[in-house]
């Protein structure tokens, strides 16, 4: 168990660091843009290159510059890996913190106990919140309707995501995944904490 909460826990430390490098990279090459370097000169031309293949799928997405300048999409890219990173690296931190609580429960015979329906609880919410997450996702990977998984993941979240929708989508933009990921996150955290005191 130790291994396994050890190995999360280096896992989430990877992808931390990998996710600042690569947004780094990006918001370097968008500075350099609008200070004017010379695209052709040694650090902006590799800077592009070893970026480009994570930029050209948002600008396809975007109409290759006809919806957004096209300065911006190394900037919108940069963006979306730094969140999606980070939350990445902040649900594999957590599941370590619960797996490790998890098993100090079953090591101390507390199997049936207040504290380990509370990890229960966090882990379902974790897992809910991955749900919502893998939803907003993977359509940007082309992952539609069809897919049998999409389909699972869109009935276990939609029940609370349609209601949400009703308030917080602005234009073309929906932020019920993130309101609801956020809603997820202080009912199971407070439920958990409310069990785990309780003494069973």
């Amino acid at each position: 168990m130790t291994l396994i909460v050890l190995a999360l826990y280096l896992l989430s430390q990877v992808v931390f660091w990998a996710t600042i490098a690569v947004s780094a990279l990006l918001f370097l090459r968008v500075l350099l843009t609008w200070l004017g370097a010379n695209p052709f000169g040694r650090i902006p031309y590799h800077l592009t290159r070893i970026t480009e293949p994570m930029v050209r799928p948002v600008r396809s997405q975007v109409g290759g510059g006809r919806y957004l300048r096209y300065d911006l999409i190394p900037l919108v890219m940069g963006v979306l890996i730094l969140v999606t990173g980070l939350f990445i690296a902040s649900m594999v931190g957590q599941l370590g913190n619960i797996i490790g609580a998890i098993g100090h429960n079953i090591m101390v015979g507390a199997i049936a106990s207040g504290a380990m329906m509370g990890e229960l609880i966090r882990l379902l919410g974790l897992l809910y919140v991955v749900a919502i997450f893998l939803r907003f996702f993977l359509p940007f990977f082309g992952v539609g309707y069809r897919h049998r998984g999409f389909h699972f993941l869109f009935a276990i979240t939609e029940p609370l995501l349609k209601p949400l929708r009703r308030f917080f989508v602005a234009g073309m933009f929906d932020f019920s995944p993130i309101v609801a990921m956020f809603i997820v996150q202080i009912l199971t955290g407070f439920l958990a904490e409310l069990v785990g005191r309780s003494s069973w």
